[in-house]
């Protein structure tokens, strides 16, 4: 059931992410599930949900970075569309895909769209902030950065 407007990422939720004196768990929230996500419920986004792990993942690792993020402050969310990097290797791993996830249904409803983390990340790679191998990383990564990506 969809509860939130996701209208993108705004100048507010920069704040939040940039600051270093937050953990990043919130602002990782904010601007994927409050930003992207049309299920987001509430203040701590959805622990099963593959897309924010992604993205906490990808902060923590660095190969998200906060100036890759600010290329969409105030670009509303683009039209949802199947991603081969990211539903081989996000959403196939997703706890949401056995029976959750209206995206990925076999039959999905009307205006179904994925999950605020891979909207974002599907943004990011569109801008050309992410290449596909990046993506593909963040998506399946445990987060470890190896030394060529340093």
């Amino acid at each position: 059931m969809r509860r939130n407007v996701p209208e993108g990422i705004s100048v507010g939720m920069m704040t939040l992410l940039s600051d270093k004196r937050r953990g990043q768990g919130s602002a990782a929230v904010a601007v994927t599930c409050q930003a992207y996500c049309a299920y987001y419920k509430g203040e701590d986004g959805e622990d099963g949900c593959g897309g924010l792990a992604a993205i906490k993942r990808g902060l923590a690792s660095g190969r998200v970075a906060v100036d890759h993020i600010k290329l969409l402050v105030d670009v509303p969310p683009g039209p949802a569309r199947k991603d081969r990097v990211l539903t081989d290797k996000m959403c196939a791993r997703c706890s949401y895909l056995a029976g959750g996830c209206d995206f990925m249904s076999p039959s999905p409803p009307p205006g179904a769209t994925p999950c605020g983390g891979y909207r974002l990340l599907l943004a990011l790679l569109d801008k050309g902030a992410l290449t596909e191998d990046e993506v593909e990383a963040v998506a399946h990564d445990p987060g470890r950065r190896t030394q060529d990506a340093q």
